[in-house]
C-alpha cells in the first residue's frame, strides 16, 4: 500500500495523541477536582479555586463509584503539551478500592495521593492505601515494569489553624516510602502549584523516555475531534469485538471513539465497523474495530471475516454468569475458522462499575485466561476504566505479531530488522 500524501506529517502529528494514565486518589474534599481544574487553567492569573464550604451530606451519601470521573486534560507547560487521562478516585470506601485496585492501577503512568491537613481521615486512608499499592505492584502484572512515580500532595496548608494532621505524622509516613515525591501545597492560593507542575511534567517525560510500556508509548491514536473515516491508501489493522448480547461491545466502541456512553442500546445485527487512525512506531495505520452480533442465531454471520482479524476482544459481563460461560464458544469459533494461526485474544470483564452485582470472581476469569492462553483485563465502558489502555495494548500486540516484533517499520517497506523481546504483561 502507498502512504496517503493528502495529509501532511505535521497534520498527523497534531491529530495523533497519547493520553497518559494518571491515578488521583484522595478522601472527600481533599482537593482532587480542584487539582484537575488547575491542570487546565493555571496559566490564567485571575483563576481562583472556590472554597468547597460545608459538606452536603446528600452528596456524601451518594452511591459509591470506582472512579468519580475520568477527566481528559491537555496541559500546556513550557511551550509543550502533555495529554492526561486522570482517574479521580475517592477513598471513602477502602473495601471497594481493595477489591478493584488492580483494575484501577492497570498501566498507570503516575499516581497522585492527596492529603488535607485539616482532615485526619484523609491521612488515615492514604496511609492504608500506600502499602496496598506497593503490594499490587509486586504481586501482579498490572505494573510489569515496576512502580510508576508517586506524588504525595499535602493540601490546604492555608488552613494551619484547622490542622488535624501533624507534621510528625506526615514525616513518619514519608520516611516509610523514601522514593515518593512529597510537596506541601495550597490549591486555593496556588501555593507551590507551579513548582509541582514543573516537576510533574519533567517526571512524565523521563518516564516516556524509559519506554515503561512500549504498547502505550509507541501507540498514538487519532484525536476523536479529527476523525476522518475516508482516509484511503494506508494499511489497516482489524480488531474484532465478540461476546454475548448486551455485554458492552457497542458501548466500548462509543466510549473509545466518541468518549460517550448510553445506558440503553440496541443489539447489533450482523456487523458494524468503526474506523480511526493510529500510529505505531513510525507507521500510520487505519484501525478498523468490528462490532459483531451476540445473538446465537446470528453468530455464524461474522465467522467468515475472522481470518482478517489482527486481534480479538472477548467480552463478558461480570454481573451475568451466562455471558462468561459463553466465552468458550467464541474461542472455539475463532480457532476453528483460523486453523493453526496463533491468535491474539483478550478476555475482558466489563461492568466492574456495578460493584454490588458481581457474579464472576476475577480469580475464576483469570484461571480461564491462563488455561486458554488469553490476556485478561477488567474494565468499565460506562466509566471509561481501561478502555483506552486496552485498545493501545491490543493494537501494539497485533502490530508486533504481524510484523515479527520489529520496530521502526515504514509503509514503504524500509524495515529495521533488529528484533526486540516482547514485554510480558
Amino acid at each position: 500500500m502507498k502512504e496517503n500524501t493528502s495529509i501532511s506529517d505535521e497534520e498527523f502529528k497534531k491529530m495523533l495523541i497519547h493520553y497518559k494514565k494518571i491515578n488521583l486518589f484522595g478522601y472527600s474534599y481533599v482537593g482532587k477536582s480542584s487539582l484537575i481544574q488547575l491542570f487546565e487553567k493555571y496559566t490564567d492569573s485571575n483563576f481562583k479555586i472556590e472554597d468547597g464550604g460545608t459538606i452536603n451530606m446528600e452528596d456524601e451519601n451518594k452511591k459509591l463509584k470506582l472512579v468519580e470521573q475520568i477527566k481528559r486534560v491537555t496541559v500546556n507547560y513550557n511551550n509543550s503539551e502533555i495529554y492526561l487521562n486522570i482517574y479521580e478516585t475517592s477513598l471513602k470506601s477502602m473495601e471497594i478500592i481493595k477489591k478493584n485496585l488492580d483494575a484501577l492501577l492497570l498501566y498507570s503512568e503516575c499516581i497522585i495521593l492527596m492529603i488535607d491537613i485539616s482532615s485526619i481521615q484523609s491521612f488515615k486512608n492514604v496511609s492504608e492505601l500506600l502499602p496496598l499499592i506497593m503490594k499490587s505492584a509486586k504481586e501482579t502484572n498490572i505494573l510489569p515494569n515496576g512502580m510508576p512515580p508517586i506524588y504525595l500532595l499535602i493540601n490546604k496548608t492555608d488552613l494551619e489553624d484547622a490542622r488535624e494532621v501533624s507534621g510528625f505524622e506526615i514525616k513518619e509516613l514519608i520516611d516509610q516510602y523514601p522514593d515518593i515525591k512529597n510537596m506541601e501545597i495550597s490549591l486555593l492560593n496556588k501555593l507551590s502549584f507551579q513548582e509541582f507542575l514543573k516537576d510533574f511534567n519533567e517526571t512524565l517525560k523521563k518516564e516516556e523516555n524509559k519506554q515503561t510500556y512500549d504498547h502505550i508509548h509507541k501507540v498514538k491514536i487519532q484525536d476523536p475531534v479529527h476523525i476522518n473515516k475516508n482516509i484511503e491508501n494506508i494499511s489497516s489493522l482489524s480488531l474484532f469485538l465478540l461476546g454475548s448480547s448486551m455485554v458492552g461491545k457497542t458501548s466500548f466502541i462509543r466510549k473509545f471513539i466518541n468518549n460517550s456512553f448510553t445506558e440503553i442500546t440496541t443489539s447489533t445485527m450482523g456487523l458494524d465497523v468503526e474506523r480511526t487512525i493510529v500510529k505505531v512506531g513510525d507507521t500510520i495505520l487505519k484501525l478498523e474495530i468490528w462490532d459483531t452480533a451476540g445473538q446465537e442465531r446470528l453468530r455464524s454471520l461474522p465467522k467468515k471475516y475472522y481470518s482478517k482479524g489482527n486481534g480479538f476482544l472477548l467480552f463478558y459481563d461480570v454481573t451475568e454468569r451466562k455471558s462468561f460461560e459463553d466465552i468458550n464458544g467464541w474461542i472455539n469459533d475463532i480457532r476453528e475458522e483460523r486453523g493453526d494461526t496463533k491468535e491474539i485474544l483478550f478476555l475482558l470483564g466489563n461492568k466492574i462499575d456495578i460493584i454490588e452485582n458481581r457474579k464472576v470472581p476475577k480469580e475464576e476469569a483469570q484461571q480461564l485466561a491462563d488455561n486458554k492462553d488469553l490476556n485478561y483485563f477488567e474494565l468499565s465502558c460506562k466509566d471509561g476504566i481501561n478502555v483506552y489502555e486496552i485498545v493501545s495494548k491490543l493494537i501494539f500486540e497485533s502490530f508486533s505479531k504481524e510484523k515479527g516484533y520489529q520496530t521502526n517499520i515504514k509503509l514503504d517497506n524500509n524495515v529495521n530488522n533488529n528484533k526486540r523481546k516482547k514485554n510480558c504483561c
